[in-house]
């Protein structure tokens, strides 16, 4: 019983990576407040990103549930929307270019609950960012879950994410702007393939 938790966790954790990994709008805040502030700064506003992702795997997870009982046995049809969207937001990430970071470089400083709130606000602005989270629900096989699972999940996902920022804003606020753009140029390559893997992961 405790290692299927420990493992519904490690994949809600590789998911939450996944997805805060693509260097978008959240990762360029999170860098900029890395460089012109450290890296506690940068760790703070990685922290709104990683609570609306907690937040959006809890409406994702619990979503699948009440789609899957009113599908009515046809939960095919659900998976199939899900694995489709997946699919898309994988390629969609795989092919995308990191935003310029010498765009962002005059960065005021910020009190942390700002750096917070910004990530934050960013992630609820985008919709679009609970597809994935939707795409994992219905990967699961069995829909319906326990509410510890459900729990467990979503641990796992803000845990995944805040393990990111983790990394981004230390690595940042050590290197600066000496990292290759290649660098994160592959990390949304590398996302998009994993977010792809989710979408196979659907039907199997």
């Amino acid at each position: 019983m405790v290692v299927n938790y420990v493992n519904d966790f490690v994949r809600a954790a590789i998911l939450g990576l996944t997805v805060a990994a693509p260097i978008g709008m959240n990762g360029i805040v999170v860098i900029n407040k890395s460089l012109s502030q450290g890296r506690i700064a940068g760790l703070t506003a990685g922290a709104g990103a990683a609570t609306m992702h907690g937040v959006w795997a809890i409406l994702a997870i619990t979503g699948a549930d009440w789609l899957s009982k009113g599908l009515d046995g046809n939960a095919f049809i659900f998976k199939g929307v899900a694995a489709l969207i997946m699919l898309f937001l994988g390629i969609k990430t795989a092919a995308s270019k990191p935003t310029d970071l010498e765009k962002n470089k005059n960065d005021r400083k910020t009190p942390m609950w700002k750096c917070y709130s910004l990530t934050l606000s960013i992630s609820l602005c985008n919709p679009l960012s609970i597809f994935p989270f939707i795409g994992f629900a219905a990967s699961n096989g069995e829909i319906v879950k326990t509410m510890l699972v459900e729990i467990v999940e979503v641990l796992g996902v803000f845990a995944g994410s805040m393990s990111w920022w983790f990394i981004l804003s230390a690595v940042v606020a050590v290197c600066g702007r000496k990292l290759p753009k290649i660098i994160f140029r592959s990390l949304n390559y590398i996302s998009g393939m994993v977010m792809g893997s989710w979408a196979l992961m659907i039907f199997r």
